[in-house]
């Protein structure tokens, strides 16, 4: 049951975001802001100055993962640059031609994957 509601979680909440630059705009309808401590707040803050609280977060990285996949080095850092139903991929950097990515998922997932350590935790 807890793996259904956070990949529930996902879908209808954080992937939404992933998605959040406006093709004909150019511009974000909304950020996504993790505040980066244990405890910290997770929040939607949308353009018109409105926020709303998604969760908290409950486990910091311990590192990043390095080298990542191949087309993480393709990315603008500090982006997403996947999205799955358990995780969202940001790149941190790309250094030798490979990237650097930290990646965003729930608290409990049966398939983490970010790499032991390299993720930060949401309820």
């Amino acid at each position: 049951m807890r793996r259904i509601i956070a990949s529930l979680f996902f879908a209808l909440v954080l992937l939404p975001c992933a998605g959040d630059l406006h093709a004909d705009e150019g511009r974000f309808l909304y950020d996504v802001r993790i505040e980066f401590t244990e405890g910290g707040s997770v929040s939607s803050l949308l353009e018109d100055g409105r926020s709303f609280g998604l969760g908290r977060v409950v486990k910091l990285p311990e590192k990043t993962r390095w080298p990542s996949y191949t087309a993480s080095a393709w990315g603008s850092s500090s982006s997403v640059v996947a999205s799955a139903v358990n995780a969202l991929h940001i790149l941190i950097g790309v250094e030798d031609g490979q990237g650097r990515t930290m990646s965003v998922i729930p608290q409990e997932t049966i398939a983490p994957a970010a790499g032991a350590g390299a993720s930060v935790g949401l309820d």
